[in-house]
């Protein structure tokens, strides 16, 4: 059975049963990000930003991300909040530096865009 599988999916497969987390740290803090979150988009920079949506009980969404670079160092971790109907509503920046609320609904959306930022680092209107 094991001859005939890709070697692609027996790694993913071990990496989702955590026996290749035990080899090196780089490895063993992916795979922790990787089963913690279950979602992830790769950064230009060679990072990551992984994310993890909780539904709500009103229909609004809360999205945890944590941004890490190449060598999975924690480079920043925020919480998105959406309402019912996707929008994104409010963002609470927790690391490096607890924030607070950076927005509030009908305030820029795209907060990942330094254009929607002012001076102070809080969203601007758009």
């Amino acid at each position: 059975m094991w001859l005939d599988t890709p070697i692609r999916v027996v790694l993913e497969w071990l990496r989702a049963g955590g026996i290749i987390c035990q080899t090196m740290s780089l490895d063993r803090n992916r795979c922790a990000n990787e089963k913690k979150f279950g979602s992830w988009t790769e950064l230009p920079t060679g990072g990551r930003r992984y994310f993890l949506e909780v539904p709500g009980l009103h229909g609004w969404t809360a999205r945890y991300v944590k941004e890490v670079d190449a060598e999975e160092t924690t480079l920043r971790f925020l919480q998105e909040i959406y309402d019912e109907a996707r929008h994104l509503v409010e963002i609470h920046e927790k690391y490096p530096i607890d924030k607070g609320m950076l927005g509030s609904k009908g305030e820029c959306h795209d907060a990942y865009s330094p254009s929607c930022r002012s001076e102070t680092g809080r969203l601007s209107s758009p």
